[in-house]
């Protein structure tokens, strides 16, 4: 959203604030639909369309279900799996989170569910590498942020570091994962080092 927010009204969301600091909200047209519904009809938000694909699914659909059904169920709908999947990821290819098990429900930011098979293209699980200064993270980050100098201090736990290098700014699309050579687990260092930022401040 901070990207879209720059490019449609030109306007640049300053570090460590959010888009309604600067007069914006963004909503996609799901949201805006729910709203409607809820408003207009009385109906409260009960379904949600998600989409279930990847290399190991054997039928990929996007299928409108009710929220609390389980991922197995969903994949079960799907065709069940083509070969047993190494990675099960939701929320996107780029910025979702793995899970470690199916028992889990849909839920109302639900989005998508990927079945990754090991044979099917993407890579399976690698100990990561060192970091030899490429600078390949820094030029894809859309938020210019230094996703190097972020793990190194992460992974240190000097989080007041992280964040004096605006690691809240990141928006965890995993570009910077994706181009990295030596395979670093640079989205998952940011997470932790902006969930660890508010307790350190609050322990100032």
């Amino acid at each position: 959203e901070k990207q879209l927010i720059r490019a449609v009204t030109g306007r640049e969301i300053p570090p460590g604030k959010l888009p309604m600091d600067i007069g914006c909200v963004v909503f996609n047209v799901d949201t805006c639909a729910s709203l409607y519904r809820a408003i207009y009809r009385g109906q409260p938000l009960i379904k949600r369309v998600v989409t279930v694909s990847g290399s190991a699914v054997a039928n990929p659909a996007n299928l409108l279900v009710r929220i609390g059904t389980s991922y197995r169920e969903l994949f079960r709908i799907c065709g069940g799996f083509t070969s047993e999947p190494y990675k099960i990821v939701t929320g996107g290819p780029m910025m979702g989170t793995a899970q470690h098990s199916l028992d889990i429900p849909v839920v109302k930011n639900t989005s998508s569910l990927l079945a990754f098979a090991e044979d099917g293209g993407e890579e399976s699980f690698l100990d990561s590498g060192v970091c030899i200064r490429c600078g390949r993270c820094v030029s894809v980050c859309p938020m210019r942020l230094q996703p190097t100098k972020i793990y190194e201090n992460a992974v240190l736990d000097r989080f007041a570091e992280c964040d004096k290098l605006n690691v809240r700014d990141c928006i965890e699309c995993g570009c910077c994962a994706y181009v990295c050579p030596a395979k670093l687990y640079l989205v998952q260092a940011m997470r932790m080092a902006k969930s660890q930022i508010p307790r350190e401040g609050g322990k100032k």
